[in-house]
């Protein structure tokens, strides 16, 4: 029996990698084959075109958000109010070590969102939507607690800090640093400061 081949995965992996630095637009399929080290015909076994690729790409991205960011930022055992700051903080590690998870969630697929094939901008837009969901629950949970006056809305203020979010790492992609995040993210404190009992 012959070795299983790792072209899929490398074709993934390189995808990620170019489209995370030059866009979607900006990665030629000639460009994806050389990072992967793959011919045309291992290419086009597994993916029917660019856009394929490029879904099946957004699904990797997705799978490293959760578990890079999104799981250790918002793990039960931390104290609610402290989530969002640990968000803020497994966002910065991310860009400090390239890993192109953190540029690629908000940089450069919502820099060029227009341009992004239908299925890259829906499961992009999911993303998305889906931080504000760990960061409502623990707002949710801070009010439950007593941290949060009841009347704070969990929803409108996780809405408020995923909004912020995607402009300081709009900010990073730009300056092609973690500054910002560390400088700006922690800021986000203001939103759900007026409501600390």
């Amino acid at each position: 029996m012959g070795r299983k081949s790792d072209a899929r995965q490398r074709i993934l992996t390189g995808a990620v990698r170019l489209f995370s630095d030059r866009g979607y637009a900006g990665a030629a399929v000639d460009d994806l084959l050389a990072e992967a080290g793959v011919g045309k015909s291992s290419f086009y076994h597994f993916f029917e075109t660019k856009a394929a690729l490029g879904a099946a790409a957004t699904s990797e991205w997705e799978l490293r958000v959760d578990q890079e960011i999104l799981s250790p930022a918002f793990d039960e055992g931390v104290e609610p109010l402290d989530r969002p700051l640990r968000l803020v903080d497994r966002l910065s590690r991310a860009i400090d070590e390239q890993t192109g998870t953190a540029f690629w969630l908000i940089g450069t697929n919502a820099a060029c969102f227009g341009s992004l094939p239908a299925e890259m901008r829906e499961r992009t837009e999911a993303v998305l939507d889906r931080l504000q969901t760990p960061l409502a629950r623990a707002f949710s949970q801070a009010r439950d607690e007593m941290d949060l006056t009841p009347d704070a809305d969990p929803g409108l203020l996780a809405q408020a800090c995923a909004a912020y979010l995607h402009g300081v790492l709009l900010l990073c992609r730009v300056k092609g640093s973690s500054e910002p995040m560390r400088r700006l993210g922690p800021l986000m404190v203001s939103f759900w400061r007026p409501f600390v009992v």
